[in-house]
């Protein structure tokens, strides 16, 4: 069961984080035309709340299960600097410099879940062969 869980939740996990890692450089790089192209929404604030969300709570049921049946500490390092930083940049203050660090936070934490969830899956798969 707990092998289910955590292929299923690194699965949408997986998409989840990529998908936030696509909109955060895609709204760096091409954030001048969202608004001319009608997106401007992907740019609204609620956007990163929208996203950060289940991004997190995915991310927890794909990697304790996962841990709990390989106990890779690289893929728990991974997973808490990834939804650290995705956490942290919901937390910061309103400050002048608080779009360029979230953006920069939600990079690195979207980098970082997408790597340990594709270790978390790799390293599930061989525990489920050696049984």
């Amino acid at each position: 069961m707990k092998t289910f869980y955590s292929s299923t939740f690194d699965g949408l996990g997986l998409t989840a984080s990529s998908l936030c890692l696509v909109h955060c450089l895609g709204t760096v790089a091409f954030g001048f035309l969202l608004p001319a192209l009608g997106l401007a929404v992907l740019t609204d604030e609620r956007m990163h709340q929208l996203l950060a969300a289940p991004v997190m709570v995915i991310g927890v049921l794909a990697f304790v299960p996962g841990f709990r049946l390989h106990r890779s500490w690289l893929v728990a390092v991974l997973a808490v600097l990834g939804l650290g930083a995705i956490g942290l940049s919901q937390l910061l203050p309103a400050a002048s410099w608080r779009k360029w660090m979230e953006t920069m936070l939600t990079i690195f934490g979207g980098g970082m879940l997408v790597i340990a969830h594709l270790q978390n899956r790799a390293r599930c798969r061989q525990c489920r062969r050696r049984k």
